[in-house]
Formats: C-alpha cells, structure tokens, sequence
C-alpha cells in the first residue's frame, strides 16, 4: 500500500473511531471499490459515508476535494458523487486527528472549513470546522436537504 493509501486507511479508521466514541454503530463493507467507505447505523437507518482526508492551507482553513478518485481508464477525469452514492462526507484533519462531517448533495466539488471566524465578505457562509463535529447534526441537514428537492 502506497503512502496515499495509508492515509486513506487511517483516516477511515479515524472517523470509525470517532463515531463509535458518538455511540454509533458503524459497519465496515466487505466489498472493496464501493461508492461509500463505511456504514453508520444510526436508530432505524443507515447513512453511507464517504472519508476524505482534508489538507490545511495557512493554518487557517481544512479543504477537501470530494469528487470520486479518477479511473484508471482517465487518471484526469474526477467525477462527482451522486445523492445515491453517499449520504454523509467525513472530513479528516490529520494535522489534529478530528473529524467533521457534512451532508452530501449541498457541495459537489469541494469542502472548506475555518478554525477561526472571520468576517466573510463574499456573500458565502462560513464553515466553521467545530460546527460540524457531531454527525446527527449532519444527519439532520441531509433530511433537511431532502425536504427541499
């Protein structure tokens, strides 16, 4: 396993950890090449979860590039997930080991989240890292999100 796939690895089990220490269940698929990389069992449902190790610009921000990995027919081409794929993005700061988790289909592209705040001037909202620790929150937005479309 390349350095890459190590990260990967441990950033899986990273969110694996975190969420059995939610009091979650969490269910790891035996089949590899999936669209998700682990299953919270949450109540009655269950969520697929996308892992995506997230990289630090200045100390300041964690962004995540949440496309699929590119084919090997078209290394260049990344391709988006669908609101079939996966229900919920766990982002994984390896810098502090935490992770914030984000419902699929508000984002298609990519995820930046703050640690600090700041006055925002470009009409977007903020992301503040902290907000988004808890996935039942996540959970929440993603019924919210469906309701809407």
């Amino acid at each position: 396993m390349n350095s890459r796939g190590m990260i990967g690895y441990a950033s899986e089990r990273l969110v694996e950890s975190d969420l059995l220490f939610q009091g979650i269940v969490v269910l790891n698929p035996s089949q590899p090449d999936l669209e998700y990389d682990l299953v919270a069992q949450i109540g009655n449902e269950n969520f697929k979860i996308q892992v995506k190790t997230g990289k630090r610009k200045d100390d300041k921000v964690l962004v995540a590039d949440i496309r699929k990995s590119a084919s090997p027919r078209n290394p260049y081409k990344k391709l988006h997930y669908t609101k079939d794929d996966v229900d919920i993005f766990a982002i994984t700061d390896p810098e502090t080991r935490r992770v914030a988790y984000y419902p699929a289909g508000e984002v298609s592209r990519e995820i930046t989240f703050r640690f600090e705040k700041r006055k925002c001037r470009n009409g977007y909202a903020e992301r503040l890292f902290n907000d988004f620790t808890d996935i039942k929150a996540a959970i929440e937005k993603l019924f919210s999100l469906q309701r809407i479309s």
